[in-house]
């Protein structure tokens, strides 16, 4: 939870601890090495994870009305500030984007959630095969739009 969120009282619910044996816990020790970076990289805010066979994809902040998205690819954690950074998305899709993200979020918002520790860190997890779709398919978009971009800019510089 951020530093605002604890000087204004609020608290995160008491969710019960992530089942060990779940398949979410699986998951999640599959990936720790990654898992643990991001948290590294947000130590400090709240961070809601969707596990995947991937690794994961992190809400990070308060969905859905004030967030980022981090995810696990190949290993390597990603979010849409370095694709934007990089100029391979536009503010203009990046914000058509987190309006499907915050679409996505309230369809699954009534889903269980639970607590687990990410090496230091306490996160949220959402272990909502629902939500974990919809956030791969628009992560799936943005990444075939990125490609997209990069193989026009490529062939354009061959001429």
């Amino acid at each position: 939870m951020g530093l605002m969120a604890k000087l204004f009282g609020q608290t995160e619910p008491n969710h019960p601890e992530l089942d060990a044996g779940s398949d979410a816990a699986r998951r999640l020790k599959e990936h720790l090495e990654p898992l643990n970076r991001l948290a590294d990289e947000f130590k400090g805010e709240r961070m809601e994870l969707v596990p995947s066979e991937q690794g994961g994809y992190v809400f990070v902040g308060n969905p859905p009305k004030q967030f980022a998205l981090a995810w696990i690819e190949d290993g390597a954690v990603r979010h849409f500030k370095a694709l934007v950074d990089e100029g391979n998305i536009s503010p203009m899709l990046l914000e058509k984007l987190v309006e499907k993200l915050t679409e996505a979020y309230d369809v699954s918002k009534e889903a269980p959630r639970f607590k687990a520790s990410i090496g230091e860190h306490t996160v949220v997890v959402v272990p909502d095969a629902t939500l974990e779709t919809n956030v791969r398919r628009l992560i799936d978009e943005v990444n075939a739009t990125v490609r997209r971009k990069k193989e026009k800019a490529a062939a354009g510089g061959d001429h």
